[in-house]
């Protein structure tokens, strides 16, 4: 046993800045745990929990109106409107709102009116004087809506279960006024459509967790619902017309509460968004616009597990590199890769456990490089908004 200890001894003999450069490693590898347990899995939480604990809805379901906003888009709407027209649901009507009707957008709606009695269409004029045409196309939907609760999608996206509308209506009381569900990315082949994907998931377990704990602040219009009186009576986007952007989540920044706000993320409830890299790139540049109106709270809360992050990577790279130059004892770097690794496996884990009860797909060594690209491309948006941005890529509707 000494001739053990004799061995071991020298091994952990470390020198003071080897001792407190892994106590500081220790140190951001804790607030990134945190974040990883605490906030980071609610959606996985919460899904297990509504498994476990829902019962079967027997209630009465309401009657909703389900709205699309389309410019022009054909080829997505041959693709969306039959998965919506076909849902198993009561009472129900389909709404799109084209901006400028193209002959063949014209005759892809007659016809399928002719089919579905619950189809209803309308459109804006191309000489329409208003700063945001969604947001009027919303409003347009919205008066012309015959029930009380609206639900919303994109033409580019579609749903694969038939109850996707009851998954999203059961989860309205007296006091809901507000549903907000997910949207996965449809998965294709390439770089982009990964980055896209993992985006997309990360940023939900962000906005969905906050407000599966009460402190909901950002919807998306790809899966959003709420009632028609909760938008009239806040004057509709009066509070942010100045603005092309910010029809779904800074209106649910501005209007939802603690005790208006439910969230589904049952596999039933998600619809799926078949998204280019063009409306990827449209889709950040409206967020980094949108983004800065968010509560202060929720933006220094997870503007500062970035900033941790980064520090935990450097602090990794550093010890690494000092311990390859002998400057640090090698069972430094060795500790250093335990914390490292310990890291990545609860993140791995956190992750795809979440994207698999969200039926999306799973990521594995890309989770490094994401985790630092990212942060990355959002500033870069950011900045172009800021100082750059002269081209406008806010009109497109499946942003």
């Amino acid at each position: 046993m000494e001739n053990v200890l004799d061995i071991l001894r020298p091994l952990f003999n470390f020198t003071k800045i080897e001792i407190i450069a892994l106590l500081v490693l220790l140190l951001f590898f804790g607030i990134q745990l945190y974040y990883y347990l605490a906030h980071y899995r609610k959606i996985l939480r919460y899904a297990n929990r509504e498994e476990d604990e829902k019962p079967n809805y027997t209630g009465s379901l309401p009657s909703v109106s389900v709205i699309l906003c389309s410019m022009d888009d054909s080829e997505n709407l041959k693709k969306c409107l039959p998965t919506i027209l076909e849902q198993d649901y009561p009472s129900f009507e389909v709404i799109v709102v084209n901006d400028s009707f193209t002959e063949e957008c014209q005759s892809l709606i007659h016809a399928y009116t002719k089919k579905y009695s619950n189809l209803y269409s309308t459109y804006i004029p191309a000489d329409a004087k208003y700063l945001s045409r969604k947001k009027l196309s919303i409003t347009i939907a919205a008066k012309a809506s015959k029930n009380d609760i609206l639900l919303f999608t994109e033409p580019n996206c579609y749903v694969e279960d038939k109850h996707w509308i009851q998954r999203m209506m059961q989860n309205f009381t007296t006091e809901t006024e507000i549903v907000l569900g997910y949207s996965r990315m449809e998965k294709k082949k390439g770089y982009s459509n990964r980055l896209a994907a993992y985006d997309n998931l990360f940023s939900a377990m962000q906005y969905l967790g906050q407000a599966i704990t009460n402190n909901p602040y950002r919807g998306i219009g790809r899966n959003l619902a709420y009632r028609k009186e909760l938008f009239f009576r806040h004057k509709g986007f009066s509070k942010f017309l100045y603005l092309q952007v910010g029809e779904d989540d800074l209106f649910i920044n501005q209007v939802a509460t603690k005790n208006n706000t439910k969230v589904e993320v049952d596999v039933a409830g998600i619809t799926t968004c078949n998204i280019s890299r063009f409306d990827w790139k449209v889709q950040k540049m409206c967020n980094a616009l949108t983004s800065g109106f968010y509560p202060k709270g929720i933006r220094y809360l997870f503007d500062f597990e970035v900033i941790t992050r980064y520090i935990f990577y450097a602090l990794f790279i550093g010890i690494v590199t000092l311990s390859s130059l002998l400057y640090f004892a090698w069972m430094v770097a060795v500790i250093a890769g335990i914390i490292f690794i310990t890291r990545f496996i609860i993140q791995l884990k956190t992750i795809n456990k979440t994207a698999a009860k969200l039926k999306d797909r799973k990521f594995y060594t890309s989770i490094l490089y994401f985790d630092l690209m990212l942060p990355i491309i959002n500033s870069y948006y950011k900045l172009y908004r800021k100082f750059g941005g002269k081209k406008d890529y806010t009109y497109s509707y499946n942003s």
